[in-house]
Protein backbone atom coordinates (compact mmCIF):
# COMPACT_ATOMS: atom_id res chain seq x y z
CA UNK A 1 0.00 0.00 0.00
CA UNK A 2 2.81 2.41 0.89
CA UNK A 3 4.65 1.67 -2.37
CA UNK A 4 1.46 2.29 -4.38
CA UNK A 5 0.84 5.54 -2.51
CA UNK A 6 4.38 6.80 -3.12
CA UNK A 7 4.16 5.86 -6.80
CA UNK A 8 0.71 7.44 -7.30
CA UNK A 9 1.44 10.61 -5.33
CA UNK A 10 5.12 11.47 -5.71
CA UNK A 11 6.34 14.02 -3.20
CA UNK A 12 9.89 15.22 -2.76
CA UNK A 13 11.31 16.58 0.50
CA UNK A 14 10.79 20.24 -0.37
CA UNK A 15 7.13 19.75 -1.25
CA UNK A 16 6.56 17.65 1.88
CA UNK A 17 8.10 20.39 4.03
CA UNK A 18 5.95 23.06 2.40
CA UNK A 19 2.80 21.00 2.88
CA UNK A 20 3.76 20.47 6.53
CA UNK A 21 4.24 24.22 7.03
CA UNK A 22 0.83 24.95 5.49
CA UNK A 23 -0.86 22.31 7.62
CA UNK A 24 0.66 23.76 10.79
CA UNK A 25 -0.34 27.29 9.78
CA UNK A 26 -3.93 26.43 8.88
CA UNK A 27 -4.37 24.26 11.98
CA UNK A 28 -3.17 27.00 14.33
CA UNK A 29 -5.43 29.57 12.63
CA UNK A 30 -8.43 27.25 12.78
CA UNK A 31 -7.83 26.49 16.46
CA UNK A 32 -7.65 30.21 17.19
CA UNK A 33 -10.91 30.75 15.28
CA UNK A 34 -12.64 28.12 17.39
CA UNK A 35 -11.28 29.30 20.74
CA UNK A 36 -13.95 31.51 22.40
CA UNK A 37 -11.41 33.74 24.16
CA UNK A 38 -9.52 34.55 20.97
CA UNK A 39 -12.74 34.66 18.95
CA UNK A 40 -14.09 37.50 21.09
CA UNK A 41 -11.00 39.58 20.34
CA UNK A 42 -11.04 38.96 16.59
CA UNK A 43 -14.20 40.99 15.98
CA UNK A 44 -17.38 39.86 14.30
CA UNK A 45 -15.64 37.97 11.45
CA UNK A 46 -13.12 35.58 13.02
CA UNK A 47 -13.40 33.25 10.03
CA UNK A 48 -11.21 35.67 8.07
CA UNK A 49 -8.28 34.31 10.09
CA UNK A 50 -8.65 30.86 8.56
CA UNK A 51 -9.09 32.39 5.11
CA UNK A 52 -5.93 34.46 5.46
CA UNK A 53 -3.99 31.31 6.41
CA UNK A 54 -4.72 30.08 2.90
CA UNK A 55 -4.17 33.40 1.10
CA UNK A 56 -0.81 34.15 2.76
CA UNK A 57 0.34 30.55 3.12
CA UNK A 58 3.86 29.77 4.35
CA UNK A 59 4.49 26.98 1.84
CA UNK A 60 6.94 29.05 -0.19
CA UNK A 61 10.30 30.75 0.09
CA UNK A 62 10.73 33.73 2.41
CA UNK A 63 10.97 36.31 -0.38
CA UNK A 64 7.74 35.13 -1.95
CA UNK A 65 6.12 35.11 1.49
CA UNK A 66 7.10 38.73 2.11
CA UNK A 67 5.75 39.66 -1.32
CA UNK A 68 2.45 37.97 -0.45
CA UNK A 69 2.32 39.85 2.86
CA UNK A 70 2.90 43.16 1.10
CA UNK A 71 0.22 42.40 -1.50
CA UNK A 72 -2.31 41.34 1.13
CA UNK A 73 -1.61 44.43 3.24
CA UNK A 74 -2.06 46.73 0.23
CA UNK A 75 -5.36 45.04 -0.60
CA UNK A 76 -6.45 45.33 3.01
CA UNK A 77 -5.64 49.04 3.19
CA UNK A 78 -7.37 49.86 -0.10
CA UNK A 79 -10.35 47.69 0.81
CA UNK A 80 -10.77 49.36 4.19
CA UNK A 81 -10.42 52.82 2.66
CA UNK A 82 -12.91 52.09 -0.14
CA UNK A 83 -15.49 50.49 2.14
CA UNK A 84 -15.25 53.15 4.84
CA UNK A 85 -15.60 55.87 2.20
CA UNK A 86 -18.65 54.15 0.70
CA UNK A 87 -20.26 53.68 4.11
CA UNK A 88 -19.51 57.32 5.00
CA UNK A 89 -21.37 58.54 1.90
CA UNK A 90 -24.24 56.11 2.54
CA UNK A 91 -24.57 57.39 6.11
CA UNK A 92 -24.58 60.97 4.85
CA UNK A 93 -27.49 60.04 2.58
CA UNK A 94 -29.35 58.70 5.62
CA UNK A 95 -28.95 61.97 7.47
CA UNK A 96 -28.07 62.59 11.12
CA UNK A 97 -31.44 61.47 12.50
CA UNK A 98 -31.12 57.89 11.27
CA UNK A 99 -27.47 57.10 11.92
CA UNK A 100 -27.99 55.09 15.11
CA UNK A 101 -30.91 52.96 13.94
CA UNK A 102 -30.52 49.33 12.94
CA UNK A 103 -31.30 48.24 9.40
CA UNK A 104 -34.68 46.84 10.46
CA UNK A 105 -35.62 50.14 12.11
CA UNK A 106 -34.45 52.09 9.06
CA UNK A 107 -36.57 49.92 6.82
CA UNK A 108 -39.69 50.78 8.86
CA UNK A 109 -38.98 54.44 9.67
CA UNK A 110 -37.77 55.84 6.35
CA UNK A 111 -37.67 53.34 3.53
CA UNK A 112 -36.74 55.90 0.86
CA UNK A 113 -33.55 57.11 2.57
CA UNK A 114 -32.62 53.56 3.47
CA UNK A 115 -33.06 52.53 -0.15
CA UNK A 116 -30.95 55.48 -1.33
CA UNK A 117 -28.17 54.54 1.10
CA UNK A 118 -28.21 50.97 -0.20
CA UNK A 119 -28.00 52.28 -3.78
CA UNK A 120 -24.84 54.18 -2.82
CA UNK A 121 -23.35 50.99 -1.37
CA UNK A 122 -24.38 49.07 -4.48
CA UNK A 123 -22.64 51.60 -6.73
CA UNK A 124 -19.46 51.32 -4.68
CA UNK A 125 -19.74 47.53 -4.86
CA UNK A 126 -20.13 47.61 -8.65
CA UNK A 127 -17.09 49.86 -9.06
CA UNK A 128 -15.13 47.54 -6.76
CA UNK A 129 -16.17 44.52 -8.84
CA UNK A 130 -15.05 46.25 -12.04
CA UNK A 131 -11.68 47.10 -10.46
CA UNK A 132 -11.36 43.52 -9.20
CA UNK A 133 -12.22 42.02 -12.60
CA UNK A 134 -9.95 44.37 -14.51
CA UNK A 135 -6.99 43.73 -12.20
CA UNK A 136 -7.54 39.97 -12.38
CA UNK A 137 -7.69 39.97 -16.17
CA UNK A 138 -4.82 42.37 -16.85
CA UNK A 139 -2.42 41.76 -13.94
CA UNK A 140 -3.12 38.21 -12.78
CA UNK A 141 -0.09 38.29 -10.47
CA UNK A 142 -1.80 40.94 -8.36
CA UNK A 143 -4.46 38.51 -7.17
CA UNK A 144 -2.97 38.91 -3.69
CA UNK A 145 -4.05 42.56 -3.74
CA UNK A 146 -7.47 42.38 -5.34
CA UNK A 147 -8.82 39.38 -3.42
CA UNK A 148 -8.41 40.98 0.06
CA UNK A 149 -9.76 44.20 -1.48
CA UNK A 150 -12.82 42.26 -2.68
CA UNK A 151 -13.31 40.47 0.65
CA UNK A 152 -13.13 43.58 2.79
CA UNK A 153 -15.44 45.68 0.63
CA UNK A 154 -17.97 42.92 0.06
CA UNK A 155 -18.33 41.88 3.69
CA UNK A 156 -18.26 45.47 4.96
CA UNK A 157 -21.14 46.41 2.70
CA UNK A 158 -23.13 43.40 3.92
CA UNK A 159 -23.02 44.59 7.54
CA UNK A 160 -25.52 46.99 9.11
CA UNK A 161 -25.21 50.68 8.38
CA UNK A 162 -25.12 51.69 12.05
CA UNK A 163 -21.86 49.83 12.80
CA UNK A 164 -19.07 52.25 13.64
CA UNK A 165 -16.01 52.71 11.47
CA UNK A 166 -13.71 51.62 14.30
CA UNK A 167 -15.57 48.32 14.67
CA UNK A 168 -15.40 47.69 10.92
CA UNK A 169 -11.71 48.53 10.88
CA UNK A 170 -11.13 46.09 13.78
CA UNK A 171 -13.15 43.34 12.09
CA UNK A 172 -10.92 43.42 9.02
CA UNK A 173 -7.49 44.26 10.40
CA UNK A 174 -7.11 42.10 13.50
CA UNK A 175 -7.84 38.71 11.82
CA UNK A 176 -5.89 39.67 8.71
CA UNK A 177 -2.74 40.77 10.51
CA UNK A 178 -2.90 37.91 13.03
CA UNK A 179 -3.16 35.45 10.13
CA UNK A 180 -0.26 37.15 8.37
CA UNK A 181 1.84 36.99 11.56
CA UNK A 182 1.07 33.30 12.09
CA UNK A 183 1.93 32.55 8.45
CA UNK A 184 5.20 34.44 8.70
CA UNK A 185 6.09 32.69 11.95
CA UNK A 186 5.30 29.31 10.37
CA UNK A 187 7.48 30.17 7.39
CA UNK A 188 10.44 31.31 9.51
CA UNK A 189 10.27 28.78 12.35
CA UNK A 190 9.44 25.61 10.40
CA UNK A 191 11.95 24.64 7.67
CA UNK A 192 13.02 28.16 6.65
CA UNK A 193 13.79 28.45 2.93
CA UNK A 194 15.93 31.21 1.47
CA UNK A 195 17.11 31.67 -2.08
CA UNK A 196 15.66 31.80 -5.52
CA UNK A 197 16.03 28.22 -6.72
Amino acid sequence: LWVWFRKSFPCDKILARRIFKCVINSTVCLILCLNPTVRSRLGSLPSMLALISVMVHPGRRLGSMIEGIIFCTIGLVFGNAWSIFGRFIARKVLGPDFQNLSDDQLLVSDYTKYQQALVVLAMFEIVMLFIHGWMRSVFHKLFGIVFPFFLVVHFTFLSDLNISIIEIFKDFTVPFFLGIAIGLASNILVFLEFGCC
